[in-house]
């Protein structure tokens, strides 16, 4: 997935900002890439509290954490990818 915005969109776009849990969407978005890092034999973790809340705007706060997922397997030849996140 790739964000991409001109500076005219970035303008006239409005974030919807809310009460996210990070920690919900990390575990979430983990568990939805295994299935391509297994294919590169990379596997994925992660180091995660119960709950960790953060007002942002949940779409484009999935697209970068999903995106900064996909990279680190891109990048990792071998070996683990471990995404963590503490209060």
């Amino acid at each position: 997935v790739t964000l991409e915005l001109s500076r005219g969109e970035a303008a006239a776009e409005r974030s919807a900002t809310e009460l996210v849990d990070v920690a919900a969407l990390a575990r979430e978005l983990i568990a939805e890439l295994p299935v391509g890092a297994r294919a590169e034999g990379v596997a994925i973790t992660g180091d995660l509290p119960d709950a960790l809340y953060a007002a942002s705007d949940p779409a484009k706060l999935r697209i970068v954490l999903r995106n900064l997922l996909t990279n680190a397997v891109k990048f990792t030849s071998h070996g683990s990818v471990r995404l963590s996140a503490q209060d």
